[in-house]
């Protein structure tokens, strides 16, 4: 399958790359499939690129990179070993300022393909 973006131009997924969130995110509750971008460029962002709506994309780093031990202090339902966790960051325009969202992560199982907030 192709989508059309504007951060990457076209991605190319197959549905074994596709994620679910069943829930939505949060303000997103609307947008249930995605696909995570790995870019070689803007590494170690990873991005989190909504299959329902080509033009939302939220740029995700791993926590750990920030907060030692960050995993551990979550819920045991975030802790399962098939699971990977990322936050999403929000970019500002003005003087490169980022923050991220260590209070609303996301927990992605690859197994099921699915994800929560």
């Amino acid at each position: 399958m192709q989508l059309v973006t504007q951060q990457f131009g076209i991605v190319e997924y197959t549905d074994e790359m596709l994620f679910t969130f069943p829930s939505g995110l949060f303000g997103f509750e609307s947008l249930k499939k995605y696909v995570v971008v790995d870019d070689d460029e803007t590494k170690p962002f990873r991005w989190l690129q909504s299959t329902d709506e080509a033009e939302v994309c939220f740029p995700l780093l791993d926590p750990e990179l920030f907060v030692n031990s960050y995993k551990e202090q979550l819920p045991r339902d975030f802790q399962n070993g098939e699971s990977y966790i990322l936050c999403i960051v929000t970019l500002r325009n003005d003087k490169g300022q980022m923050t991220i969202n260590l209070k609303g992560p996301l927990a992605i199982d690859a197994n099921s393909n699915t994800g929560q907030q």
